[in-house]
């Protein structure tokens, strides 16, 4: 009777075979779901293994950026030299002018006889202001007095003044007295590649240093 009564239910309309056919494909829908889990968590295992145990494999390496810069062509020659050589080398930088925190200031004497345009003239100033700087930062210490001077210069506004040389002999008795005094004193020579004869004197920079002692050795000057 059992079975006949099972026989007669899987008979009626209300289970059919659709609804067979639809608990078959529920099923297999699962199996693949988990089948698909299983085989996924094995390969991910296997490739951090495998990444762990490869000694090839290493960290990537950070490619520095290149920078591309532009050549900017200008009236000015980058071949301009400092004169480096110091005319009293004995004397300690700043030994007798520093007596304290004060105002500082920077001269840059250029020379009225060679005709430069303005142009080139402000090239140079830019090489003997960068020339005089580099020379103090290379010369004077944090323990040194005038180091406070210097960084007083440099954080409130690098007070700059430029001012007419007549000759390049009044430039070189200027310079000669200017590091007597224990100043940086750094003129430029150009390359003589555009308006002037090479190896002319072009600008002489006095300074950062006291503006009493730079007054000094330039007060006479006109500004330029």
């Amino acid at each position: 009777m059992e079975a006949d009564a099972l026989v007669s239910f899987l008979s009626t309309p209300s289970f059919t075979g659709i609804d067979l056919l639809t608990a078959s494909l529920v099923s297999l829908a699962f199996a693949f779901v988990v089948f698909y889990a299983t085989w996924s968590t094995a390969e991910s295992v296997a490739s951090a293994n495998a990444k762990l145990n490869s000694p090839s494999e290493a960290k990537d390496e950070k490619k520095p950026i290149e920078e591309k810069t532009e050549e900017v062509e200008s009236e000015d020659d980058e071949d301009d030299e400092s004169d480096d050589e110091d005319t009293n080398a004995n004397v300690p930088l700043l030994s007798k002018t520093y007596s304290g925190p004060g105002e500082w200031k920077m001269v840059l004497l250029v020379r009225t006889d060679l005709d430069m345009g303005k142009g080139k003239a402000a090239a140079q100033c830019c090489h003997a202001t960068l020339a005089a700087y580099r020379k103090l930062k290379q010369r004077i210490r944090r323990y040194d007095p005038a180091w406070a001077g210097l960084r007083n210069w440099e954080r409130y506004g690098q007070a700059k003044v430029t001012l007419k040389c007549p000759n390049e002999e009044e430039m070189l008795a200027l310079q000669k007295k200017a590091r007597s005094l224990g100043l940086v004193a750094e003129s430029i020579r150009d390359a003589g590649r555009t308006q002037i004869a090479a190896n002319s004197r072009t600008v002489l920079a006095v300074g950062p240093g006291p503006k009493k002692v730079v007054d000094e050795v330039c007060g006479h000057l006109k500004l330029y």
